[in-house]
């Protein structure tokens, strides 16, 4: 018990000094390469490696206690939905045709991308639902036969690929509505793109774009939830029945 205790709070130091670190290193030089999920993630894998650390046996303990502090920031969203519902409410139309192009772009996207290059069927499942966030995205892909470990893995990619190029990507398209920007990061890379939309909001001392990610992201969970199934079947893609 006392040595579950130990590795559970060095686990816990570790990832929050590396994340502390990373974050620093972001606010020095700015630059997307350095996103802090992604220098936080690389980081901690790279010490793993290097000092022989088993994940589940060890590091892991620390991960299931910080991972109970998700259910109060995700009730912390409330509060940038709240502050910018007169604006999201008179953008509710743009906004619900936005999520739905971009989610089955999003599907079709990357399902369509593995069988033109040759990958297997039960690869295009699995990536179907990369651009939900992660518990969503783990039971879609059992439902429709995808590999549910490989969907986390291609989650987190998508997101911290979004987090660091996404806002740049629609700046140099001349994309200027922060409302935009932050629903199209959010419907297609999730949380982490939640997160760096935030950072994108300070100098504005405002959370349009943050709450536009929110929703964005959490549309785009309900709306893949409904139509996954019936875009695996457009596609031939359907799990055959036994």
């Amino acid at each position: 018990m006392v040595n579950t205790m130990i590795t559970a709070v060095c686990s816990i130091l570790v990832t929050v000094c590396c994340w502390s670190l990373a974050r620093r290193l972001y606010k020095r030089f700015r630059h997307p390469l350095l996103n802090p999920v992604f220098v936080s993630v690389a980081g901690i894998i790279a010490l793993l490696v290097c000092l022989h650390v088993d994940y589940d046996r060890q590091y892991r303990k620390g991960g299931e206690l910080l991972k109970s502090l998700l259910d109060p920031a995700v009730v912390a969203f409330a509060v940038p939905l709240y502050r910018q519902r007169r604006k999201v409410v008179e953008n509710a139309r743009p906004i619900a045709l936005a999520v739905i192009i971009g989610s089955v772009v999003g599907i079709m996207s990357a399902s369509g991308a593995v069988l033109l290059l040759g990958g297997s069927r039960e690869i295009a499942r699995t990536l179907a639902p990369k651009s939900v966030t992660t518990p969503i995205a783990m039971k879609l892909s059992e439902q429709i036969g995808g590999e549910e470990d490989l969907t986390v893995g291609i989650v987190i990619v998508t997101g911290i690929l979004g987090a660091m190029f996404g806002p740049e990507f629609l700046r140099r398209l001349r994309v200027k509505s922060r409302l935009a920007v932050g629903l199209a990061v959010g419907t297609a890379s999730h949380g982490i793109g939640t997160a760096r939309m935030e950072e994108e909001d300070r100098p504005y001392n405002d959370d349009e774009g943050k709450a536009a990610s929110m929703i964005g992201m959490i549309l785009n969970g309900i709306v893949t939830a409904l139509i996954i199934h019936w875009i695996m079947l457009i596609m031939g893609l359907s799990v055959p029945q036994n």
